[in-house]
C-alpha cells in the first residue's frame, strides 16, 4: 500500500559542526575555499559534508583584524543504515582576528539551509529506501561557530 503524508515542525536541535580547509586567497579581499568534515542534521542522522566557500574580507590590510562575509554552497553523504546524499548552503559573516602573520581566529555567524533524506521509520520498523517514493526534509537553521586558520 501507499502512504502520503507531509509534516512541517518547528524545533531546537543543538548541533555540531567539525570542519577542515583547504583555500586560496586570490587579493588582500577575496579566498575561495573547499570545506569538508562531520556535520549534525536536527535529530535526523549526521552527514560528510563537501561544500566550497567564497569569503570576501573588509578592509585593506590582512594584518589587522577585520569583518567578513561569506556564501557556501555543497554536497555530501549522509552517515545512517541507506547513505544519501545531502544539499547544504550557507550565507554568514563575522570577524576576524590576527593572531599572527600566519594565523587568524574567526568569529562567524551563518543562516543555513540543507535538504537531507532521514529514515523513515514507521512504528519501530525501518522502512527501506527501496520502499519510498520520495523521502526529503528541508532544514534551516541559525549557527555560531569559531574557526582557526593557519
Amino acid at each position: 500500500y501507499r502512504v502520503n503524508t507531509s509534516e512541517n515542525a518547528n524545533g531546537y536541535w543543538s548541533n555540531a559542526e567539525v570542519l577542515m580547509h583547504l583555500g586560496y586567497n586570490f587579493n588582500e579581499h577575496w579566498n575561495i575555499a573547499l570545506y569538508a568534515g562531520m556535520t549534525g542534521f536536527a535529530n535526523f542522522h549526521n552527514a560528510v559534508p563537501l561544500s566550497l566557500r567564497a569569503t570576501y574580507y573588509f578592509g585593506k590590510d590582512a594584518l589587522k583584524d577585520r569583518w567578513l562575509a561569506f556564501i557556501d554552497l555543497g554536497t555530501g553523504v549522509s552517515i545512517k543504515n541507506e547513505p544519501q546524499e545531502i544539499w547544504t548552503g550557507k550565507i554568514g559573516g563575522g570577524y576576524r582576528i590576527t593572531l599572527s602573520r600566519d594565523s587568524k581566529l574567526d568569529l562567524i555567524a551563518a543562516f543555513r539551509h540543507a535538504c537531507t533524506h532521514p529514515q523513515i521509520i514507521d512504528g519501530e520498523d525501518l522502512i527501506a529506501l527501496e520502499w519510498t517514493n520520495r523521502n526529503l526534509a528541508f532544514l534551516q537553521s541559525f549557527s555560531l561557530g569559531i574557526s582557526i586558520t593557519f
